[in-house]
Parts: structure tokens; C-alpha cells; sequence
């Protein structure tokens, strides 16, 4: 599955492309996989970051909302599961989401608390 990046230039591509054909995810600007809800997207990247885990195959996220600003975040790591609270809400500014966005509005944000 392909990873999605953000803040991508000139001078980091051809690392980038290195990374997904060695099977492992470039680290600058990783913001999940593609086709990832955006929760697990979040959890992927925060929890990359926390392991240290850049191969594609060494790393799984799942994610569980309670619809009410909750969930967990399981981390599968080496066979191992590492289970996180995760909190979040409505950014309180609004922007233009993406390139073709015509109304501004307001993405989630997503934060990661210590293991449970």
C-alpha cells in the first residue's frame, strides 16, 4: 500500500522513491497510507515516530472511536500489541482543506497519550 506525505520538494523525491521500492516509509512528512481512515492515519505515523519502525511490514495500526472524542489506538509491533489512548477533536481554526476545497472547515486533530 502507498504511504502519503506531506511538504514533499525537488530535494526529498528520489529518497522517498528509494524508501517505498525498499518496502520501508520515508519519515519526512510521512502522514499515514493511502485509503487510511484518518485516525489510523495519525496513529500509523505517531506511532512510527514513537518505535522507530520504518519498514512497511513490521508495523500495524488499528483504531477503535467511541464517536465521542475517544479511542484506542492498537500498535502492532513485531508480533507484540502496544495499546494507546487516543483524544480528539475539531481543530479550532478552519482552512481550506485541500487544493479544490471552495468552503474552509475544520480537520480533526489527533492526540496520542501514554500506553495503557
Amino acid at each position: 500500500m502507498s504511504t502519503e506525505h506531506g511538504h514533499v520538494s525537488t530535494r526529498n523525491i528520489d529518497a522517498l522513491i528509494d524508501a517505498e521500492r525498499d518496502g520501508r516509509v520515508y519519515a519526512h512528512g510521512f502522514r499515514g497510507r493511502i485509503g487510511q481512515h484518518g485516525s489510523t492515519a495519525a496513529a500509523e505515523a505517531f506511532a512510527r515516530r514513537r518505535y522507530d519502525v520504518w519498514e512497511l511490514d513490521r508495523l500495524f495500526v488499528e483504531c477503535a472511536l467511541d464517536g465521542k472524542g475517544r479511542g484506542i489506538a492498537n500498535v502492532y509491533v513485531d508480533g507484540d500489541v502496544v495499546q494507546h489512548r487516543l483524544n480528539f477533536a475539531p481543530d479550532s481554526a478552519a482552512y481550506l482543506l485541500t487544493c479544490r476545497a471552495e468552503e474552509p472547515s475544520s480537520p480533526m486533530r489527533f492526540r496520542f497519550e501514554a500506553a495503557s
